[in-house]
């Protein structure tokens, strides 16, 4: 492939997932679909590579203004690929039948963030060390998909263009350091993790509880939990991947005294 030809998902159309084995020496201990693999949060020091469905949630979830609390949380270290902002604007111009919400949501996400230049975008190259590493991740998500769907008794959907948009944010976590990807995906999430060195990742309901807590009182637990309702109908987070108890999860533990937040390490 030549050095300077972009990835496309139709690379990986003929390539055999099932002989690509997953990564060794990594625990296999389920993760929480509402909650990364990085705690605590509120690292300061991490640059972070967006996925589509975290930008969908800050766009849904406009009861408390969450794309300016997260401009004005990472600011420039926040990047994403040219795959997801591919996936942004093409849900932002068609939208889904099936989510009529996602469609505002994504329009003021690519607005806010993309078209405005809020957030770096990273164009993948497809060297062919890259495409190799691309392949691996598609597939390991892939392979993910499918064993959840086994176990539900659910034949999984095509995914192809899904994932494409994930594996270049794992691929080019890969190449850098002091990273950690913002996901609502558990398998984006578990195979980011299962890498060698490990990538971190946090949920949006680990985000929303940064901007609770960034927010020193100016966004409640009420209003957190009704946003986070708002990004679950159009991210498609299902029941079973809530907190139990949004409002409690979604509760500073911020601490006059020591000015630190146990639970989100914000200072």
């Amino acid at each position: 492939m030549p050095s300077n030809q972009r990835p496309s998902p139709s690379i990986f159309k003929h390539k055999r997932v099932n002989s690509v084995p997953p990564a060794s020496g990594v625990s296999r201990q389920p993760v929480h679909a509402f909650r990364g693999n990085s705690v605590p949060r509120g690292n300061r020091k991490l640059s972070a590579l967006v996925d589509s469905g975290i930008f969908f949630s800050l766009g849904s979830a406009v009861n408390i203004n969450a794309v300016a609390l997260f401009h004005n949380l990472y600011g420039s270290r926040a990047a994403t690929t040219d795959a997801v902002r591919d996936e942004v604007r093409t849900i932002a111009r068609k939208g889904k039948p099936d989510n009529p919400g996602i469609q505002p949501a994504a329009t003021l996400a690519r607005n806010y963030f993309i078209n405005s230049g809020r957030v770096a975008i990273h164009v993948v190259q497809a060297s062919q060390s890259f495409a190799a590493s691309l392949q691996l991740i598609l597939a390991q998500l892939r392979n993910y998909e499918a064993a959840r769907s086994a176990l539900s008794g659910l034949r999984a959907a095509s995914s192809l263009q899904k994932h494409a948009g994930e594996a270049t944010l794992i691929a080019l976590a890969l190449t850098q350091s002091n990273v950690v990807i913002l996901t609502n995906d558990s398998g984006a999430s578990f195979v980011a993790g299962a890498q060698q060195p490990s990538i971190p990742s946090l949920h949006f309901a680990d985000v929303l509880k940064e901007l609770v807590c960034d927010s020193r009182g100016g966004v409640t637990a009420t209003a957190a939990a009704a946003a986070f309702a708002l990004a679950c109908a159009v991210s498609d987070i299902t029941s079973s991947a809530k907190p139990a108890d949004a409002k409690a999860f979604l509760t500073c533990a911020f601490d006059d005294v020591g000015k630190t937040c146990g639970a989100c390490d914000v200072s």
